[in-house]
């Protein structure tokens, strides 16, 4: 299957090069190669079922890049023995705010931050105000790995510009389990879509292992999820993960 430049809009459906990858898939034999470009799914998930014995191999993360609107991404369900890889997944309307810590008081209970163009703002209506929590999670300045720690912004949090139309401060209702350093870079995401589903959790994931076993994923980057990143759920396990990576976005929305 082919791609192509990402010309959809959030909401439209799936690409024609998209269904054909779908239809690909749901043949669930042999080899499927993902070509260079891009594929836009949608308000759909790449959703392999019932497959044995399959390859679903891209060009690459950075050639084949896999795009979804919130909520969706990469399923695979009552599946064995397959191997998935080299594709990137993300989404053009990120479901998130990202930036740049620049102060903190663990006493007085507030975080400062400086927020990246392009990116929706924790004081407008809609996307964060629509959340009863946000999750703050943060990441080294130079490594730019994601720290291993996360801090959640009850409703009570009330956020405030501090400077210009990219400054704000949160002031936190509680204790701060960690204190960010300056320069670290935080990653704001409402949990809307933490929510009862089909599946037997208030997840789905970017990229779902549900009831399956023997999945060996390699060469998987992941920019952009609106519930967990890569969730486990059932089957028998014996996944293997090789070279697999959460990053932040690396383009605007």
């Amino acid at each position: 299957a082919e791609g192509r430049t990402l010309e959809c809009a959030p909401g439209d459906g799936p690409s024609p090069e998209a269904l054909a990858l779908q239809r690909a898939v749901r043949a669930g034999r042999g080899v499927v190669r993902i070509g260079e470009g891009d594929f836009y799914l949608g308000n759909s998930s790449l959703l392999i079922t019932g497959v044995h014995q399959l390859s679903l191999l891209g060009s690459g993360p950075r050639r084949s890049r896999l795009w979804f609107e919130p909520g969706h991404g990469v399923q695979l369900v009552s599946s064995h023995n397959i191997s998935v890889g080299g594709f990137s997944v993300d989404c053009p309307q990120a479901p998130f705010a990202q930036g740049r810590v620049v102060g903190a008081s663990a006493r007085e209970l507030w975080i400062d931050f400086e927020l990246e163009e392009g990116f929706a703002r924790p004081t407008e209506s809609g996307l964060f105000s629509a959340s009863d929590e946000i999750k703050a999670i943060f990441w080294h300045s130079k490594t730019r790995k994601m720290r291993r720690t996360q801090t959640m912004f009850a409703p009570a949090t009330r956020f405030a510009r501090t400077r210009g139309s990219t400054g704000y401060r949160a002031w936190l209702p509680h204790h701060m389990p960690f204190v960010p350093s300056d320069g670290d870079l935080i990653t704001l995401s409402p949990r809307l879509w933490s929510k009862p589903t089909a599946y037997p959790s208030f997840y789905k994931g970017s990229f779902l292992l549900l009831n399956s076993s023997k999945i060996t994923t390699e060469n998987v980057h992941i920019h952009c999820s609106a519930t967990m990143t890569i969730l486990e759920m059932g089957g028998d396990g014996g996944h293997v993960y090789r070279r697999v990576s959460v990053r932040r976005k690396t383009r605007p929305p």
